[in-house]
């Protein structure tokens, strides 16, 4: 583990291609919660979902996610590390 952020975690690793060593980051993506699970919140938690109905939905955070992922991959910069690819894993 190199370290750790508000969206995930950095590791370090090593490429299958070529043997360099790189940092992979890993992010999850949380479920919204079921309709049951909403309603056997606390009364109080029930209210502050209520109250941010215009919070963005985790969709429109997974959207945010797969537009900052194609603008890295245009990235050329000496300052900014090399975004090599992306995976999609299901638990």
């Amino acid at each position: 583990l190199l370290g750790k952020g508000a969206f995930g975690e950095v590791w370090l690793g090593m490429s299958p291609a070529d043997g360099r060593l790189i940092a992979m980051k890993t992010l999850r993506i949380p479920e919204p919660p079921a309709e049951q699970d909403v309603a056997a919140m606390p009364p109080a938690e029930r209210r502050r979902r209520a109250a941010s109905k215009g919070a963005r939905k985790p969709v429109d955070k997974l959207q945010e996610l797969v537009d900052e992922i194609r603008m890295l991959t245009t990235l050329k910069h000496k300052n900014v590390v090399s975004f090599l690819g992306c995976a999609v894993l299901e638990d």
